[in-house]
């Protein structure tokens, strides 16, 4: 190894070419699978020191060297608080209680020295055991009056920083990836923490979707846990009524309330269900449409109608990336393409020029809005993941457009085949709900407030006709346009790419997208049954302004 260098082996590894701080040359410092996976911490938002959250105290009290002189083991009557020493933290994240802590010790110390509740305390020295991280618990009023005995450290929160981020990083203060990762003296399979080594620790920090998706976990671990109290305690009173057939109604009523709720929650859990009641209408009404189709047996309109949905939804999401690329002023050369064949009458908008849009936006163009919420999902959409059902589908797609129909023979299992493939990606697109497909039929801006007031509709699930939702904003919106909603609450407008009409065919309120040009007329189509209107003046001015037609 003397002679490499650098690079590592199964006997180590070798570092060359850096300055070494005067300090302990730590061999998990400078590994370079271990340097590598701090450096991916940052993925989680950013990362920062432990002591930019907390301030770590050390010990309120220490013992004298005179053995149990400043020291009292008596009842907690006695004068004095609680000494909390490293084994009364407890792995499950408590304090041991005083009434089973026969061997308490008690102290006097001043008050500015004791703990407090929401402080956190830190065992200094506890065994590397396989799969254990820090070991830490908060302190509750009922664990006080206490003192940090020698072998504790405290956490005490700054408030500048919100409590999702507190609870995301002791959870990862919990993990063994934080002992796996921390610069720590560790000393024949024990654990040495100090205030510095607690105070410099690296600590991954979560960015604004990161605290969302964990605040919507713990709203739904939350409910959950509500449910099942509410059915154990349904269950748990049976006979606290006296009369037996009140009990008996009571129990049938609320818990078949119960069980449709659980019943309404289990239907999600399967594809379809998810499809049919999260997803955006235009998807979820064209994936019920083909259910219907499929129902009957193999059959060709079955088949047909799977590659018809893989088309409807490469347009949907081609329609969102374009809009996202407009706001963001990226130019593409899709788009331009589009312009060029329409206005000429060559042809109209196909499942070709979709897909084309969708793999423009994992060029490099695209790279500086990966973390913005709505285009880092969409740039995902139909990756390396599904590429052979994407490959597939669109090669079937066009062998239909071409007239190579598949045999009668083939059909049923080109059918099974299609319909694998499709369930692939559709469960690559679990994003989508989140999402939010919204019309904007009214709206008022109060500019000295500097909010406004919105009329709108949640276009989601299979049903075109939703109800209406009014709320408070803090954007200006677009009365008649279709926006997308990301997980951050932030309003992205689609029109002209997308827009909601009144079909003149089937009378539905429905979602149109560029079509054709037949003459001098712009024809648009509906994603949801492929009727095709003809486009107003305002739609046109629209549709010019992002390049999709010449004029501009």
């Amino acid at each position: 190894m003397m002679k490499m260098e650098g690079g590592r082996t199964k006997y180590g590894f070798v570092v060359r070419g850096e300055s070494f701080d005067g300090g302990p040359i730590n061999f998990g410092a400078y590994h370079p699978a271990l340097r590598t996976l701090r450096l991916e911490l940052a993925d989680f938002g950013s990362t920062g020191t432990l002591g930019e959250l907390y301030d770590v105290l050390p010990p309120g009290h220490r013992f004298s060297s005179r053995s149990g002189s400043d020291i009292d083991h008596r009842s907690q009557a006695a004068r004095g608080v609680r000494v909390l020493r490293g084994r009364d933290i407890l792995r499950n994240g408590t304090v041991v209680d005083t009434e089973d802590d026969d061997d308490a010790q008690l102290a006097d110390v001043p008050l500015d020295r004791r703990l407090r509740a929401g402080d956190f305390v830190v065992r200094a020295i506890t065994s590397n055991r396989p799969g254990d991280g820090l070991i830490i618990a908060e302190v509750t009023s009922e664990d006080l009056p206490a003192v940090a005995g020698s072998s504790v450290l405290v956490l005490r929160r700054k408030a500048q920083h919100p409590g999702p981020v507190h609870d995301f990083v002791l959870s990862y203060l919990r993990s063994p990836r934080c002992v796996e990762l921390s610069l720590v003296d560790q000393l024949h399979g024990a654990i040495r923490l100090t205030v510095s080594s607690l105070s410099n620790m690296l600590v991954p920090h979560p960015d604004s979707e990161m605290i969302t998706a964990l605040a919507h976990l713990q709203q739904v671990k939350n409910k959950m846990q509500g449910w099942q109290n509410e059915a154990s305690g349904l269950l748990n009173s049976v006979f606290d009524e006296r009369s037996a057939k009140a009990a008996r109604t009571r129990i049938i009523e609320q818990g078949r309330t119960l069980r449709q709720r659980a019943e309404e929650a289990d239907s999600l859990t399967s594809l379809s269900g998810r499809i049919r009641k999260r997803f955006p209408l235009p998807v979820a009404y064209r994936w019920r449409a083909m259910e219907a189709e499929l129902s009957g047996g193999p059959s060709r309109a079955g088949y047909e109608a799977i590659l018809g949905f893989f088309e409807v939804l490469a347009a949907y999401l081609a329609q969102l990336a374009a809009a996202m690329a407009a706001h963001a002023g990226i130019q593409l050369q899709e788009i331009d393409d589009i312009a060029s064949k329409v206005s000429a009458g060559r042809g109209g908008t196909t499942m070709g020029d979709w897909l084309a849009i969708l793999e423009s936006t994992k060029g490099k163009k695209f790279r500086a809005l990966d973390d913005d919420a709505a285009i880092g999902e969409i740039r995902n959409a139909f990756g390396p993941r599904v590429a052979e059902a994407r490959a597939w589908l669109k090669a079937a797609r066009n062998d239909k457009a071409h007239e190579r129909p598949v045999d009668d023979v083939q059909l049923p299992a080109a059918i099974l085949t299609a319909k694998r493939h499709l369930d692939q990606i559709m469960e690559d697109l679990s994003f989508l709900p989140d999402l939010s497909l919204r019309f904007v039929s009214d709206f008022q801006w109060d500019d000295l407030a500097k909010s406004g007031r919105a009329s709108y509709e949640e276009l989601v699930g299979d049903h075109p006709v939703v109800p209406a939702v009014v709320g408070t904003v803090n954007t200006i919106l677009e009365k008649g346009s279709l926006y997308i909603v990301d997980p951050l609450d932030r309003w992205h407008r689609i029109r002209p790419f997308l827009i909601r009409e009144r079909c003149p065919e089937c009378k539905t309120w429905s979602t149109f997208y560029l079509d054709r040009r037949i003459g001098a007329e712009t024809m648009l189509k509906s994603l949801e049954h492929g009727h095709v209107i003809s486009a107003g003046p305002h739609v046109i001015r629209g549709l010019e302004a992002v390049g999709y037609l010449p004029g501009y």
